[in-house]
């Protein structure tokens, strides 16, 4: 069975909120490679690596990704 968009969030988040414990009160730059598995595909189209969906999601909260801080 194909895991749920809620699943998938409900493991982020604890995996976010994990390593944001663990370091408090010291701010933490969190990449999406440490929550996401593959946060990265190689695109035919574009002819380079590209953000999957999962890492772009956490790209859009403010997110680190592979290749640029945000």
């Amino acid at each position: 069975m194909a895991v749920s968009n809620i699943e998938k969030f409900d493991d982020i988040t604890g995996k976010i909120f994990a390593a944001l414990y663990q370091s408090f009160p010291i701010p933490q730059y969190l990449m999406a490679e440490d929550f996401v598995d593959d946060a990265m595909r190689f695109s035919e189209q574009h002819g380079m690596e590209v953000s999957t969906p999962e890492a772009e999601f956490l790209s859009q909260l403010r997110f680190g990704s592979l290749r640029r801080a945000i």
